[in-house]
């Protein structure tokens, strides 16, 4: 049972921190041995922590050591209750080895090992040691981006380009437009860039703020606006949204977002940030028409694709459905299927099966397995056989013997044995045997399927009326019979051998 533990939350970290009692080894992840605010759990209630799982995002499943096989992403859910107690435990500074006596939860530890003046966190970046007050302020510093200045093109942190001083000009460019500095893409790593510098550039920036430089113009020609377009997406239905988006080498050549482009199938001035959603709502994208596949600008495909069906559902044979039929056909087939999905294997089984199944009656099941004759067999004394029409129909001709006619019995006709007639049970009989036994099997497979019905949705009430039952079983048939045998053997001994025993020796003592 470990005390101490590594925990991944604090900032640094992972910290080792000391619990004030011991905890359990099923509280730590399994696959490190490490703890953080939350763990998961898969279906096996083994525990894992957020760094485990997040760093396995990319394979899609978790190694766990315990049942040396991969766990699916899918399968873990947040230990809600192991997490609340385990955030409640009493933790130690982490920096009680420098003199801090002070113990917090798991979940306030990380506020305290933040204003702790014993607290030192060495980051991870730039592997500088820093107090722990200060961890904020550096982390903004430190985790800024590196931009480059358009007029002396030295490195410079995003948030310090406001204040950044250049050699040149000796003065902070501060009243420059943030987004004439550089360029907002990244170059590097993360890093911001600007376009470099040209080679022979005519184009002088006017400085509201330098009484040198306020008069000077751009001297250099107005280019032409960028015309951007965007190929014709090939197959595609109408409305279908183009998977195409803005080349990536426009947006390299862009200075800025907010710069304009020009759109190359309506040559209106576009935004670059807004160019994506402006091409799949452009009236003049080439889109397909479902019915003679051409293509046609897209402010024009409604009116031609109506004129399009209405002439193919001229020329099409009675009988057959449209397209727009089918279409409408599928999508509510799709939408029924999406709200009702079909079932399969043992789902189907339970969402189908019927808790009671429909028996034909007894009356039913005699005339189906008994019908009766329209007309009752012939008692002349001859037994007609028809044969089929290939043969010739033969009449076979049964006389009767002695026997029948000392007995009265119709030739050709089996009746029961009048010494036996137990043995011999008519159709009428035979049909209630068949009758109640289904009806019992009927029963048997309804009280099969409820209790399976209830047990999937109320396990636990299921369990409960289960252990009961066998408890009043066993205290009915086991544990009272065996009290019973035991009393009476008691009350035999007392009444037999003792009682008497008893008079016998007052008897003799009265004496």
């Amino acid at each position: 049972m470990p005390r101490e533990v590594e925990f991944h939350d604090l900032p640094g970290g992972p910290v080792l921190v000391e619990f004030s009692d011991e905890i359990s080894r099923r509280s730590v992840c399994t696959e490190c041995g490490r703890i953080t605010i939350p763990m998961y759990t898969d279906d096996n209630q083994h525990i894992f922590c957020r760094v485990c799982a997040e760093s396995a995002s990319a394979q899609g499943h978790l190694f766990c050591k315990t049942e040396n096989r991969g766990i699916p992403l899918e399968s873990l859910v947040e230990a809600y209750e192991g997490t609340r107690v385990l955030g409640s435990l009493k933790v130690y500074c982490p920096n009680k080895i420098k003199g801090c006596k002070d113990v917090h939860t798991l979940c306030t530890i990380k506020e305290h090992y933040m204003k702790c003046p014993l607290t030192t966190i060495t980051c991870k970046v730039c592997k500088v040691n820093f107090p722990g007050v200060e961890y904020e302020t550096h982390l903004q510093d430190c985790a800024s981006p590196m931009v480059q200045c358009h007029r002396c093109y030295q490195p410079v942190k995003k948030n310090a380009l406001q204040h950044h001083v250049c050699p040149s000009s000796a003065r902070p460019p501060d009243d420059v437009p943030f987004g004439n500095h550089r360029n907002e893409y990244p170059m590097r790593g993360g890093n911001w860039s600007s376009p470099a510098r040209p080679a022979d550039s005519s184009v002088v920036y006017s400085r509201v703020n330098d009484p040198i430089t306020r008069n000077r113009v751009d001297t250099a020609p107005k280019a032409e606006p960028r015309q951007v377009g965007l190929p014709v997406q090939e197959h595609r239905s109408y409305g279908a949204i183009s998977s195409k988006s803005t080349p990536p080498d426009i947006r390299e050549t862009c200075s800025s977002p907010e710069e304009k482009v020009m759109c190359e199938m309506c040559k209106k001035q576009v935004k670059l940030s807004n160019l994506d959603k402006h091409v799949q709502h452009c009236e003049n994208e080439m889109v397909q028409c479902n019915t003679c596949k051409d293509s046609l600008a897209r402010r024009c495909i409604e009116e031609h694709q109506a004129r399009c069906q209405r002439h193919c559902a001229e020329r099409r044979p009675a009988g057959v459905a449209s397209s727009s039929q089918e279409l409408e056909a599928n999508s509510k087939l799709s939408i029924d299927q999406s709200m009702h999905p079909p079932a399969t294997g043992m789902q189907s089984y339970w969402s189908h099966a019927s808790p009671i199944i429909p028996t034909l009656s007894a009356h039913q099941e005699l005339n189906a397995v008994f019908p009766e004759q329209d007309a009752p067999p012939p008692t002349n004394g001859t037994l007609e056989h028809q044969m089929p029409q290939s043969k010739k129909d033969v009449a076979v001709t049964v006389q009767p013997s002695s026997n029948d006619k000392a007995h009265n019995r119709t030739p050709g006709k089996m009746e029961p044995d009048s010494r036996h007639p137990e043995h011999h049970l008519g159709p009428a009989q035979g049909g209630r045997i068949c009758a109640f036994a289904r009806h019992i099997c009927n029963l048997l497979v309804t009280i099969t399927v409820q209790v399976a019905r209830l047990y999937r949705n109320f396990p636990w009430l299921v369990r409960g009326v289960y252990n009961s039952t066998i408890r009043i079983a066993t205290y009915t048939f086991i544990w009272l019979p065996v009290n019973l045998l035991r009393l009476s053997f008691k009350l035999f001994w007392l009444f037999v051998f003792k009682f008497p025993f008893l008079v016998l020796c007052l008897l003799l003592c009265a004496r």
